[in-house]
């Protein structure tokens, strides 16, 4: 079973020294992965993310301190950023990581971000569809494309991410569009905080969509390890370690084997000792 860990790139903990603090204790500890959350200018509605570090530029911060671990984006919003910019941002990562990154991609949700960054939140699932063939196309090395809003003729991009056009898709969402590019686009699937009848239905939904086309499913998972648990609204997993492996232990029976795992962070603290706690007493019962 694979664990994957969201920084604290919002919140308490959102410094330099402290996500690198975590990631590297990340590694050591068995996760297999670390993920950053995307937005840049957001409405006044959300403020906790009025502060948030900026996705990819993270990235390369945690990838220069770091050797193992898988560097990837829950979820980074495609359709409001420039396309041809963000396949130069995530190759250059694949390369200063030696081969590490996978993109996670989402069509987004907040009408206000788009508005301004002067993208089209309307038009967002039929740019995305479009710059996922422009991703694969670049990573490739194609020197055209023909697209409704991207079209160039005998150009270059380089250098190539070592994972080539095979670097890693993976689309966010549990809508039927979202789950439809996960299935026909993508690598895998990556819904977040679905239970498990809810997974369930979906799942079959995917298999039905992907016609036989293997499409690997990844959970995200808000987890809060309390002894005696205090309310902790919007967590999947709230309670000791016991519960908790229990829970996941009935994930895995339903055959699902990868997760990336959202601890509360409040404070720092109590995002530490849940990592250490989480890494202690669930992850080698898996």
């Amino acid at each position: 079973m694979r664990f994957g860990l969201q920084l604290p790139t919002y919140g308490a903990g959102a410094d330099p020294h402290t996500i690198v603090e975590v990631a590297r204790r990340g590694e050591e500890l068995g996760f297999d992965s670390v993920w950053v959350n995307d937005h840049v200018l957001v409405p006044s509605t959300l403020p906790r993310y009025a502060e948030i570090l900026e996705a990819l530029t993270t990235l390369v911060w945690v990838a220069a301190h770091t050797e193992r671990l898988r560097l990837g984006t829950s979820v980074l919003i495609l359709p409001q950023r420039d396309p041809i910019l963000a396949a130069k941002q995530l190759a250059t990562l694949d390369v200063l990581s030696g081969g590490r990154v996978i993109a996670g991609l989402g069509a987004g949700y907040v009408t206000e971000e788009f508005e301004f960054l002067g993208a089209s939140f309307e038009q967002r699932g039929k740019r995305i569809e479009e710059q996922i063939a422009l991703l694969r196309a670049l990573w490739g090395g194609a020197r055209s494309f023909d697209g409704e809003t991207v079209r160039f003729e005998d150009a270059l991009f380089g250098p190539l991410p070592p994972q080539g056009a095979a670097l890693p898709i993976w689309i966010g969402g549990s809508s039927r569009s979202a789950m439809r590019r996960a299935a026909t686009l993508a690598d895998a699937w990556h819904p977040a905080h679905l239970d498990r009848a809810t997974l369930a239905e979906k799942r079959k939904e995917l298999e039905e969509l992907a016609q036989g086309r293997p499409v690997g499913i990844n959970l995200k998972l808000r987890v809060a390890l309390w002894g005696a648990p205090p309310p902790a609204p919007g967590y999947q997993m709230v309670g000791d370690a016991t519960r908790v492996r229990d829970e996941l232990a009935a994930y895995a029976s339903d055959g699902l084997d990868d997760f990336m795992v959202v601890f509360p962070n409040e404070t720092i603290e109590e995002f530490r000792e849940m990592m250490e706690l989480f890494a202690a007493e669930v992850m080698p019962a898996f």
